[in-house]
């Protein structure tokens, strides 16, 4: 028989371990022991908080885990629910501050066929039928040539009220800076004479006739 054991041997401050001391080195072991792992098993107490993350069970018929999957892992999945089964592909260890074995997943997939992609996938779909979007009746015949207003009608529109907003006005004083050759802005000879008929036809006393 082996040597007898004084269980007071170490009930002193200097020998005793502390609560932190104990969850630490039982962590580091079950992580160095432990590597991670798929688990398959039904979702129970499902809850999503605010920061993103998700708790829930893995359960089976014998036991139970306590399972975590951060706001990284999960943002692109679906929400699942109480009862689903579903493979996850988890790290075990150990909540330290409340001393709890858990695991903490990484992946989530469904044990249905397509995982929770299809799940999701199906859930638009019938969402899209039932307001009507996927009816054959609405479907419309792609135009032989498309519309070459990129923007359509009222793009046109701004564009072209700002190609005039940009032209001199009559008055304007515009010159061309820094173009070899260039002259100062003058209407075109139609207009010079139209401009200058005017001018004659305003001075004529009113009454006179040709």
């Amino acid at each position: 028989m082996g040597a007898p054991v004084d269980l007071f041997a170490a009930a002193s401050a200097e020998g005793a371990w502390t609560v932190g001391e104990v969850t630490r080195r039982t962590r580091a072991v079950i992580e160095a022991g432990l590597p991670p792992l798929w688990v398959r098993g039904e979702i129970a107490g499902f809850k999503a908080w605010r920061s993103g993350h998700w708790y829930f069970s893995l359960r089976d018929k014998s036991a139970q885990l306590r399972c975590v999957m951060f706001a990284k892992q999960n943002f692109r999945l679906p929400t699942p629910a109480d009862g689903m089964q579903v493979f996850v592909f988890a790290r075990p260890s150990l909540y330290e501050e409340k001393g709890e074995f858990q695991l903490t997943v990484m992946e989530l997939l469904s044990t249905e066929q397509g995982g929770l992609w299809k799940l999701a996938f199906e859930k638009a779909k019938a969402a899209l039928t039932k307001d009507g979007l996927l009816d054959p009746a609405r479907k419309r015949r792609l135009p032989l040539f498309p519309n070459r207003n990129p923007g359509g009608h009222r793009a046109a529109l701004a564009r072209r009220g700002a190609d005039r907003r940009a032209r001199p006005g009559p008055g304007s004083q515009s010159r061309g800076v820094g173009v070899l050759g260039a002259q100062p802005h003058s209407p075109p000879a139609g207009r010079r004479a139209d401009r200058g008929a005017g001018r004659r036809f305003d001075r004529r006393p009113v009454g006179v006739q040709q």
